[in-house]
């Protein structure tokens, strides 16, 4: 049986949302560049015309590649099922102002600032935003033990213990 910790779930959230954030594309209104149709080449020899030679290789050709970050099918099913932990496990019990606080520590977590601004942007004590963000990650770590969550994502079977 996984033991879900505030220390695990808030380093999973995160890594959940800085994965969202560099592998999801643009969606909704700001997904949309443009309201122009596309230019369309319709053969190699107005391609040529247009822009010059074909390269051979495409991209740059100093060979500097961005690596690829490879995740396991796993990692990628917990990070999906973290993005939704919020949502299914802080309503039931946590007050708004919980829920505000551990937003905001998630996005100062994910920008890298330090939380302390975001405590004096929600009037609140450095302990105080301590104590709300500690309490609604625990409320998260309580709720994925209740309903047996394993270090995956999923259920863990009945049989494991």
């Amino acid at each position: 049986m996984s033991v879900w910790t505030i220390k695990v779930v808030e380093e999973t959230i995160v890594d959940a949302l800085r994965y969202a954030s560099r592998h999801a594309g643009r969606v909704g209104p700001q997904g949309i560049k443009s309201g122009a149709l596309p230019f369309v080449i319709g053969s190699v020899e107005e391609y040529i015309e247009i822009w010059g030679e074909i390269p051979e290789r495409a991209g740059d050709d100093d060979g500097d590649e961005m690596p690829v970050e490879y995740l396991p099918p796993y990692r990628v099913t917990l990070y999906t099922e973290a993005l939704q932990w919020q949502c299914r496990y802080l309503p039931e019990k946590a007050s708004p102002t919980e829920m505000r606080v551990f937003a905001a520590h998630l996005a100062a977590a994910l920008r890298g600032t330090p939380t302390d601004k975001a405590a004096r942007r929600l009037n609140l004590t450095r302990p105080r935003f301590y104590q709300l963000k500690d309490r609604a990650a625990g409320r998260i770590a309580v709720g994925l033990m209740r309903d047996r969550i394993g270090s995956n994502g999923l259920p863990e079977d009945e049989d494991d213990e």
